[in-house]
């Protein structure tokens, strides 16, 4: 679908990849069960907070629910086909079943986990940060700096499942330091050049290095890690659904590998897949979606995703150009219902019921876009710009 841009000028004013909704299940009190069961331990001990995962073999769309205290576990009312369905727990190996539904009946099925010894690869980067000691002054110091200037924009669970001797470290940081957010290396940029992040890092490189050599280097004793407790009680009764968006070069190819067995670690950009950057739902309850790394993207400016069927829509727009326009920032609707986003030069006023996207040229003193944009308690769109707020 192409959408052509209307420019206004001298106005002021971011595998299979996925997307979790967590939605209420309006027919769920009126038809049985899709499926329930117990997921127990290799002892036979009830295991609560495990994720339960459905998925049909020809949808983009997962189903999860989660265990209770005594290890039970149940669908909503899930559409008759054939469905892989999947249970996983942080310290236990992921157990997969095929089953057929009809979509009358409830499909019963318990599952037996078996425990893991090393189950570093299922942990988030909030759980290997949390991992990381933090016994003396200078352990405290450098996992601060690790926090500043590395989690901005990305999860530490794929470098810290690693492990490096302090050169290792020296040249991944080095890397890290002259890359842009999107990944874009242009190579040993001078100190002008570098972003706030590369400037942090190239401060205390020699010293974060050193720190986590120490802590994660080939000979580093094992980390004590720790994960989240588990989910339970209320939290553990909502459903989640995930919506996997298609690969950029093939508009209905889906990513290669999004993450969802934990046991197989993170998905990257290496696994064929851009990653999502923001998601808003309008009135409607339409999803709008951008994404990051948009120099790689080729056959989409944004995409609306319809929650109840999964259906999703790739938006081109242009500016009267052939080139496409990208968008990663992007506002909660206003009181009107629109919603605002950011191409660069321009605030974008998207209307979701027409589908029309209206561009505001920013001065040109303000320097560009930098990234936030948001609404505030009057209605107005705001955006950071380089030098000041539009």
């Amino acid at each position: 679908m192409n959408r052509t841009l209307t420019t206004f000028l001298g106005l002021s004013l971011a595998c299979g990849i996925a997307v979790a909704a967590v939605q209420a299940q309006d027919r769920a009190a009126a038809e049985a069960p899709g499926i329930m069961g117990t997921i127990k331990s290799k002892a036979g001990k009830p295991l609560a907070g495990v994720t339960v995962s459905a998925r049909a073999t020809d949808s983009t769309m997962t189903t999860s629910v989660y265990t209770d205290e005594k290890g039970v576990y149940v669908f909503p009312h899930l559409e008759a086909g054939s469905y892989r369905v999947w249970a996983q727990s942080v310290g236990y190996s992921t157990l997969k079943a095929d089953l057929k539904l009809d979509g009358a009946r409830t499909v019963s099925k318990s599952l037996v986990l078996q425990p893991l010894a090393d189950f570093g690869q299922q942990l988030t980067g909030y759980e290997w940060f949390s991992s990381l000691p933090d016994d003396t002054a200078e352990h405290r110091r450098m996992k601060q700096v690790m926090y500043v200037a590395c989690t901005g924009c990305h999860s530490l669970d794929l470098p810290l499942q690693n492990r490096f001797d302090e050169a290792g470290w020296n040249k991944i940081i080095k890397a890290m330091e002259n890359s842009f957010y999107n990944g874009y290396r242009p190579g040993d940029l001078n100190a002008q050049q570098l972003r706030w992040e590369g400037q942090v890092m190239r401060h205390h490189r020699e010293d974060l290095a050193k720190y986590l050599a120490e802590v994660r280097g080939p000979d580093s004793p094992a980390l004590t890690l720790k994960p989240q407790a588990p989910v339970t009680g209320d939290a553990a009764r909502v459903v989640v659904r995930e919506y996997e968006l298609p690969l950029k070069e093939q508009a209905n190819e889906p990513s290669w590998y999004t993450g969802t067995d934990w046991t197989l670690g993170p998905s990257t950009g290496m696994h064929g897949q851009v990653g999502i950057h923001d998601v808003v739902a309008d009135r409607d309850g339409m999803a709008w979606i951008t994404q990051a790394r948009t120099t790689f993207e080729t056959n989409r400016s944004i995409v609306k995703l319809d929650p109840r069927t999964g259906a999703m829509t790739n938006i081109q727009v242009r500016a009267g150009g052939p080139n496409l326009i990208f968008f990663e920032q992007i506002a909660q609707p206003d009181a009107k219902g629109d919603i605002w986003m950011h191409d660069g030069p321009n605030m974008v006023r998207l209307t979701p019921k027409t589908e029309t996207f209206t561009a505001f040229r920013i001065p040109q003193v303000m320097g560009g876009m930098n990234n936030s944009t948001d609404v505030d308690s009057k209605g107005r769109a705001v955006a950071n710009a380089r030098s000041g707020v539009v």
